[in-house]
């Protein structure tokens, strides 16, 4: 009897450690992937990778405009002009070319905003060297938020001009670029409207490449290295 409890502790502890092994091997073989995954993604798909190209279509339609209800492709960042917090006009014309990273939010917003603009700060530092890439920061109460407004903001969090352009102008020109541009809008009551929390990446042709919650830390990085993939496409200036 004892013998057979002996054998049935071994088989038991025997069994025990398998299973150990296995998890083990399991997990060690997740970190690979994982590792493999990021070092592909970060290593070689500058070099062999495109991001899609956004279209009506391909968001939801609580944020598409009526006019774009049905599917469309080719779909470009329509005509604009709004002052920075420099007070210099910024057009679609003085980002043609670049790479551009879109939000909205307002000054006075008390919890959201601030965290998305830490986000940006993140982009901001990661190519603040690379002239080929901006940002566009569109407040959504320009009945405030004037250039001197916009200022401040700026000093405060540290954001460097003519790297990131804080802009304001007329409300409902920032309303029809945001709704019917980047598709940034979630709804509209009574002439306000209500901005998501996301990040928009344009390329140098005017085209929706990507789109982030810029509260989302896990988000954010893997915007930073889709600018890294976008910048390396249009270095090789690949039609697609």
């Amino acid at each position: 009897m004892e013998n057979s409890m002996g054998i049935l502790v071994q088989r038991h502890a025997f069994g025990h450690n398998k299973m150990k092994k296995i998890t083990l091997v399991i997990s060690f073989a997740v970190v690979v992937i994982v590792f493999l995954t990021a070092f592909y993604r970060g290593t070689l798909e500058p070099e062999l990778f495109q991001l899609p190209i956004i279209n009506p279509e391909d968001v939801p339609p609580a944020l598409v405009d009526r006019k774009y209800s049905e599917n469309t492709v080719n779909h470009q960042i329509p005509e604009f002009t709004f002052q920075d917090q420099s007070g210099k006009w910024i057009s679609r014309n003085e980002v043609a070319g670049k790479i551009s990273i879109v939000n909205f939010f307002f000054t006075t917003c008390p919890v959201v905003c601030p965290t998305l603009t830490r986000s940006l700060l993140k982009v901001q530092d990661a190519y603040l060297n690379d002239n080929r890439v901006v940002i566009l920061s569109h407040t959504v109460f320009p009945e405030y938020d004037t250039a001197v407004v916009l200022e401040d903001y700026g000093k405060q969090y540290g954001v460097t001009p003519g790297k990131w352009h804080l802009l304001t102008g007329d409300k409902n020109e920032l309303y029809a670029i945001a709704r019917k541009g980047y598709f940034a809008v979630n709804k509209q009551s009574d002439g306000d409207f209500i901005h998501t929390e996301n990040f928009v990446l344009v390329d140098w042709n005017h085209r929706i490449r990507g789109i982030y919650n810029g509260t989302s830390a896990f988000s954010v990085n893997q915007l930073i290295e889709d600018i890294r993939i976008l910048l390396s496409e249009m270095k090789r200036d690949v039609k697609v």
